[in-house]
């Protein structure tokens, strides 16, 4: 059995080259996963035109596209590959000596939280239009650390620089010089070094720059002043980047909330919406089991579940409300930052359940009032159209069995003739209606095999002496099931040879383009464009007051031909009249 493969990608330009590298690893389409990690740790995600893109080319592979939440991308790559049954994850291994140093490590850690699965990098080129991001980023760890050393080193630094230049600059140009330190120090860690930075200033200023020198105390009052002034707005800058960093890292945050939440729309608007939504919501946020769970009768029922789902939501981890009857019972561990999503998510669900529902009870309406259009139209008709050949068939017979009138036998052989064409025609309703039936009931079975349309053609057109055929002996063989196909030519051809107004009525075949083309032409008035659109729908008589049809027949020849993989479709006739083109599959060369 092929090992499934999983791919991480982070949706930059290399995505592509790491997806393609996975699905030769995988060998069978179906056995590719590509999870894309939404981070919440502050770090800009991925153009949605990218994603876009790249979703595109791995579905044009025939895998599949997942996108999950998680604060560290390592943990939630590991968690997607563990729930799916992954036994290759393939990472990218970007080049140059500094990320080559870094991405091994990334690919160790991810091998270490678990043991069911190989890690496989995959060196990556380097493009050179490469977005740097690192000012972007929330105060990490690193610059908390940064910010230290430079809230510490600072003071020392430039206290030895202005004692080197000279220290006659003024208490002024000393205080800017130390808050624009606060400010750096703030810049690169946050709140708390850059508070310790302009304390370490206002002792600094005040041992070394204020007289007396060398003493922690103020003379000059206006002096003392200034160095609370210079505390005062060191702290409240070190509180604007600290709360611009927080906002910051909420707005990525959101933002990867919103796409989750898109992700999550797009996947349960499917055409089986509650499998989509547990199976995505377990994904997304790494759950152990997604159940979505209705109520009935005191029961609960399962629709839907993903995972080690529960069938009870007192059972369950977290509960989240769809509506009055149903909810998603969650098993596994839920972040509390997350939670508001969960319940965002599940109000959405329930929207799109009840479109989903509000959308069968549409189509089975339409299919009601379908239903009961054909019913009436076929009442209508048959209270005519089928009345009217019974009417001429028995005042035929009441005349050749009365005992009060002696028939001369012209009469009588006019008489039978009348009863014979009546009977042929009511045979003739009678099929289409049989036809129609076995149509909308679906139990057309149709035999396909290859087939002469030399054994077809004479047998549908026969009886019509308006009809020429022109059938080269050279035409190739059609796959279709004679018995079939030869009811929808005689159809078309009988609807040509009743509109074609007395003229004769052309049937000719040629190959083209893999298909044989069967095309049966008149020379009457012809369609408009409306009428055309309407023609081949059941009971469209198309201003045809004859008795001698129901307005059948070109349904009837379009719901056989689409049985057999045949299409019919009409077109103008050069100097007026209508074509009715059947293009038939060709049969296969036997190797």
């Amino acid at each position: 059995m092929q090992a499934r493969v999983v791919v991480a990608v982070a949706g930059d330009p290399d995505s592509v080259a790491l997806v393609r590298r996975g699905a030769q690893l995988a060998g069978a389409p179906a056995s590719m996963q590509v999870v894309h990690v939404l981070a919440q740790d502050g770090r800009p995600g991925a153009p949605a035109a990218a994603l876009a893109t790249l979703r595109r080319e791995v579905e044009r592979l025939g895998g599949s596209f997942h996108t999950v939440l998680g604060a560290d991308v390592v943990t939630a790559v590991a968690d997607f590959a563990t729930a799916v049954g992954a036994g290759v994850v393939v990472v990218g291994l970007p080049t140059g000596r500094l990320r080559q140093a870094v991405a091994p490590a990334t690919g160790l850690a991810l091998a270490r939280r678990a043991a069911g699965f190989d890690v496989v990098l995959v060196p990556l080129p380097r493009h050179a239009s490469r977005r740097r991001v690192g000012r972007e980023r929330p105060i990490s760890p690193a610059r908390t650390a940064a910010g230290w050393l430079l809230a510490v080193l600072g003071p020392v630094v430039l206290i030895a620089a202005l004692r080197l230049v000279h220290a006659g600059a003024g208490l002024p140009s000393e205080m800017l010089l130390f808050l624009a330190l606060t400010v750096a120090v703030a810049i690169v860690g946050g709140l708390v070094p850059a508070v310790v930075s302009a304390l370490l200033g206002f002792l600094t200023l005040n041992y070394f720059f204020t007289p007396p020198t060398g003493q922690l105390l103020v003379a000059d009052g206006a002096n003392l002043l200034a160095l609370a002034v210079f505390v005062a707005v060191a702290v409240a800058v070190a509180l604007v980047v600290d709360l611009a960093a927080r906002r910051s890292l909420q707005a990525t945050r959101a933002g990867a909330e919103a796409a989750a939440l898109a992700e999550l729309a797009r996947a349960a608007l499917g055409e089986d919406a509650a499998a989509a939504l547990v199976s995505r919501l377990r994904e997304t946020f790494g759950l152990a089991g997604v159940a979505l769970l209705e109520t009935r009768d005191g029961r609960w029922l399962t629709l839907a579940a993903a995972g080690a789902a529960v069938g009870d939501p007192e059972a369950a981890d977290t509960v989240l409300g769809v509506d009055d009857d149903r909810v998603l019972a969650l098993t596994g561990r839920v972040l509390a930052r997350d939670r508001r999503v969960l319940e965002a998510f599940a109000a959405q669900a329930g929207g799109v359940l009840e479109h989903r529902r509000l959308r069968e009870q549409a189509e089975q309406a339409r299919l009601l009032e379908q239903a009961e259009a054909t019913r009436t139209a076929l009442l209508a008709a048959v209270s005519h159209d089928l009345r009217t050949p019974l009417a001429t068939i028995r005042a035929a017979l009441d005349g050749l069995v009365s005992h009060e009138v002696r028939l001369a036998p012209a009469d009588t052989d006019a008489l039978v003739a009348t009863v014979a064409a009546a009977t042929a025609r009511l045979e003739r309703l009678i099929d289409n209606l049989l036809d129609l039936s076995r149509l909308q009931t679906g139990s057309v079975r149709p035999v396909l095999r290859p087939t002469s349309l030399d054994e077809i053609v004479p047998l549908a057109t026969e009886g019509f002496d308006a009809v020429r055929t022109d059938m080269p002996d050279t035409l190739p063989l059609v796959r279709t099931d004679p018995g079939l196909l030869e009811r929808v030519i005689a159809n078309v051809v009988s609807n040509a040879v009743r509109h074609g107004g007395g003229a004769p009525v052309a049937v000719t075949a040629a190959p083209a383009d893999g298909r044989m083309e069967l095309r049966v032409v008149d020379h009457g008035p012809g369609l408009s464009a409306d009428r055309k659109a309407r023609m081949f729908q059941p009971f469209q008589r198309l201003g045809d007051t004859s008795s001698d049809g129901l307005g059948l027949g070109l349904a009837v020849a379009e719901g056989l031909a689409t049985a057999v993989g045949a299409q019919v479709r009409a077109e103008d006739t050069p100097g007026g009249g209508l074509t009715m083109v059947l293009t038939v599959p060709l049969a296969r060369e036997e190797p």
